[in-house]
């Protein structure tokens, strides 16, 4: 499988030792897509696993050897990977974290959406994921005029609620 040029290998998640620029999840979402766009088609596990490795950084490298016996497979080796740099915390605190989110000030309403969208893989939400954002939407936007104006909609779904929002 060659390589597509033209595409730049994503930001080291973790080069020096610190706290990573973003979460896990996001980095390993920007790094899956690099694979896809930079080398189409179907990848050998273990050349993929070696592309991971080489980008998560120097620091993650280290970590990842010296905690975690390495993986066969690119699967194991993500979810051992995911595992080291995965803050643990309980659904209930992460629920608690969700439910405090509101709207920041001067902060556009997408991007908001954006951040709490980001949230709910750790709070566990299933199939009510969308109706959850909604509603977090509603209780933590600042306009006191969207937030009626949202309430007053029957059948309001996430999509619905974000194109008013941003309407309004």
């Amino acid at each position: 499988m060659t390589h597509v040029p033209g595409f730049s290998v994503p930001s080291p998640f973790l080069e020096h030792p610190g706290t990573p620029a973003i979460p896990f999840r996001t980095w390993i979402r920007i790094f899956e897509n690099y694979l896809q766009a930079a080398f189409p088609g179907k990848l050998l596990d273990d050349r993929k696993c070696a592309i991971l490795l080489n980008a998560i950084g120097t620091e993650g490298q280290r970590l990842f050897y010296n905690s975690i016996p390495p993986e066969s497979t690119y699967k194991a080796t993500l979810t051992a990977l995911e595992q080291l740099f995965t803050p643990k915390s309980t659904v209930c605190a992460e629920r608690h974290r969700f439910r405090k989110r509101y709207q920041l000030p001067e902060e556009p309403v997408d991007r908001y959406v954006a951040a709490l969208r980001e949230m709910p893989p750790n709070c566990a939400f299933g199939p009510l994921e969308d109706e959850m954002i909604r509603d977090q939407l509603i209780e933590g936007i600042s306009s006191e005029g969207i937030r009626e104006r949202l309430l007053s909609i029957p059948d309001l779904t996430l999509e619905k609620a974000l194109i008013v929002s941003q309407e309004i």
